[in-house]
């Protein structure tokens, strides 16, 4: 019998407005936080980030079923509702999201809080730990641009010998290859006083980063990073 195969994730015709919570009206459920009634539609706080979660994928490109434990945290998904924004601690200004509602994001594959909302898993993330937007049904190496202050990086490929040509032994290359090339910069992060902060390296730029630095991210099954510009020590 064959397969039916896993919908692709679509938004609502009726994406609401910058800042503006998800209507129960729009989806015919009453308000309703982790199984409870609430008395009113949910509004993400600050620099919050209310996304609704792509359907975890159930069977792989062949058809083949899934177990639960094999399944991967989906970690993207439509940023339905955002906050308002932060205000920064020394001037007062107000530093609103860069996100907004309508667009697909991708973040932290361990971020955030998950929650069940209008019976839809969603999870609230900060404006921080968004890594990526994208267009499309599919994510793509050419369709993501980075949030903020980040780079979207192909990594350097690890070296199984020296130049010289001694071989490494399996304990040296274990250490983490944090070297690679950039494909796309973000715009850049908000000073204190609201204007962009250029960034300080651009694409194909190749650029060494901080060891635990930067978050891998799986993009038509090649892992990449993304790197924060204050994780990233020098270009070349």
């Amino acid at each position: 019998m064959a397969l039916t195969p896993v919908a692709a994730f679509a938004p609502s015709a009726r994406t609401p407005p910058r800042g503006l919570a998800v209507s129960a009206a729009e989806t015919d459920v009453p308000p309703n936080l982790d199984g409870r009634p609430i008395t009113s539609d949910l509004q993400p706080v600050s620099n919050f980030v209310l996304v609704k979660l792509r359907d975890a994928m159930a069977q792989t490109a062949g058809g083949i079923i899934m177990p639960e434990t094999a399944k991967k945290r989906p970690n993207d998904g439509l940023a339905v509702a955002v906050g308002p924004g932060r205000y920064h601690p020394e001037t007062g200004k107000l530093m609103p999201v860069s996100v907004k509602a309508g667009e697909r994001v991708m973040y932290g594959e361990y971020m955030g809080t998950k929650i069940k909302y209008n019976e839809e898993d969603h999870v609230l993330v900060r404006e921080d730990e968004v890594l990526l937007r994208y267009t499309g049904d599919i994510i793509k190496k050419d369709t993501v641009e980075p949030v903020g202050d980040k780079v979207l990086v192909e990594m350097t490929k690890e070296e199984k010998q020296t130049a010289s040509g001694i071989v490494l032994s399996p304990e040296a290359s274990k250490s983490r290859v944090c070297e690679g090339i950039i494909l796309q910069c973000g715009p850049g992060r908000m000073s204190s006083e609201g204007e962009t902060i250029p960034m300080p390296v651009k694409p194909d730029d190749k650029i060494k980063f901080r060891e635990y630095g930067g978050e891998e991210v799986n993009i038509e099954g090649t892992e990449y990073m993304v790197v924060r510009a204050n994780d990233i020590l020098a270009k070349w």
